[in-house]
């Protein structure tokens, strides 16, 4: 009805009249009522948007994670070229700091958003310059305008709702798991189970798996429900060829350090909230630069300005700004030997991702015939660290917006205080970023080198 109701009080407007709206944030950022924003926008109406979380409970009947805000319009009469925006303010104090305003035209509003020209939302000035030097600079994922580089789409394998006759509690030797959004972190397709949950127990939030459960490459998560394995791999055949997935976690925790998160998984069930990307066969062979590049800083700092809820949707996903598969074929600049940015990235992610015998497919499509890498913490961390200083480069972020985009990261900078004294993530990301810098040759951090066989389990785990 709210719908309605903006519609109808815009209709009432004079060509010298203004008017002020509270209404849900999501009618200037949702695919649904695009058609209202772009309306706004490109007649020049619209004047300001100011956007509050309920956290305060100024509502206080309302859920304090609600959205909302203050829309001013103006008639006809008045052209408004650059309107002004504040977004996620608690109070008035919010609205009042000038750091967190910042302008749209609609020439950058077709820039940020070219498929849905939703508004997007920017917790700050630099926050909205960053971004847009970034979509000047990268295209976005799947256009409209039929330019889709990776060839990419997306599918939903099992409704939880819709398939539940197909659901059992029971595990056999017939079936195989459900995983869901919760199951999955970056690099980690074994990161929560429902091990330890009681029988029939439902959780929000999964108990995480235990350090010595990742460093055993035979562990593997338990699911809620499980599904015949003859329909899943009727399922799994329209998907892929491959004896892997490419999952993405489709909804977004505020209780999870990062927005995004895409995982490898093996060839399993998958929930609506865990939907499976679909490339064709040819650009298969860039999988995993693709992770690399979804589960960068730069790309969740990119990607996360269009949400307005949790709901990570498909066509939220489409306009994130990814580096298309013919980059990772250039030379890499900080390499010695003259390899590709594939050749660079892969036994990264390879070192990341292989850590158990069921993605042993995935290592072999990647070129390596050997056991699974041994969970070592202090290894995955620069593994990450050097992938993603890689990313900020390829990104063309200059130094200071590198250490500015870290700090957009508050989970993650709190834990590393809390357990080192300082930022370690940003500040060794900051180092690396610093070596690879003006194509100097950057030597890597890790002894033994990425996805070097000393680090794998012995041949008979």
């Amino acid at each position: 009805m709210y719908t309605v109701f903006a519609e109808g009080m815009t209709d009432l407007l004079n060509s010298t009249g203004r008017i002020g709206i509270i209404l849900p944030t999501g009618i200037l950022t949702d695919d649904t009522t695009k058609e209202f924003f772009q309306h706004l926008i490109s007649q020049k109406t619209l004047f300001s948007v100011t956007g509050f979380i309920n956290e305060e409970m100024l509502f206080p009947s309302v859920l304090h994670n609600f959205k909302y805000c203050i829309i001013t319009l103006t008639g006809s009469g008045v052209a408004i070229e650059t309107p002004d925006f504040v977004f996620n303010c608690y109070n008035i104090a919010d609205v009042k700091d000038k750091d967190r305003h910042f302008t749209l035209n609609l020439n950058e509003v077709k820039l940020l958003n070219p498929n849905t020209r939703t508004c997007p939302i920017f917790l700050s000035y630099k926050s909205a310059e960053i971004t847009k030097k970034i979509y000047r600079r990268i295209p976005i994922l799947d256009s409209d305008n039929d330019v889709n580089e990776w060839g990419i789409s997306f599918s939903t394998m099992f409704h939880m709702s819709n398939d539940s006759h197909l659901f059992s509690v029971m595990k056999s030797e017939d079936s195989l798991p459900i995983y869901e959004a919760k199951m999955i972190n970056q690099f980690n397709h074994r990161y929560a189970s429902y091990n330890s949950l009681l029988d029939g127990e439902r959780s929000h939030m999964l108990p995480e798996s235990e350090l010595k459960e990742l460093q055993n490459p035979n562990y593997t998560v338990s699911a809620c429900y499980y599904v015949l394995k003859k329909e899943i791999l009727a399922r799994v055949q329209l998907i892929t060829n491959r004896n892997w997935l490419i999952g993405f976690r489709g909804i977004a925790s505020a209780g999870l350090s990062r927005t995004i998160a895409y995982v490898c998984i093996p060839i399993v069930g998958a929930s609506n909230s865990l939907p499976i990307v679909m490339f064709p066969s040819e650009v298969y062979d860039y999988a995993g630069c693709f992770v690399a590049c979804m589960n960068s800083f730069v790309l969740d700092f990119s990607g996360r300005q269009k949400l307005a809820g949790p709901n990570l949707n498909f066509f939220i996903k489409r306009q994130f700004p990814v580096l298309p598969p013919t980059t990772y074929t250039q030379t890499c600049l900080w390499s010695s030997n003259g390899e590709t940015l594939r050749d660079w990235i892969l036994p990264r992610v390879l070192e990341l991702t292989y850590t158990a015998w069921d993605l042993e497919p995935f290592a072999q499509d990647c070129g390596f015939n050997g056991p699974p890498f041994r969970w070592d913490e202090p290894r995955r961390f620069l593994l990450r660290c050097e992938l993603d200083a890689a990313f900020f480069h390829l990104y063309g972020i200059e130094r200071d917006d590198v250490a500015y985009i870290m700090d957009t990261f508050p989970i993650v900078k709190r834990r590393d205080e809390a357990a080192h004294g300082s930022y370690r993530t940003r500040d060794t990301i900051l180092e690396i970023y610093d070596a690879m810098m003006g194509g100097q040759s950057y030597q890597t951090r890790l002894d033994p080198p990425p996805a070097d066989s000393r680090c794998c389990h012995p041949i008979t785990s």
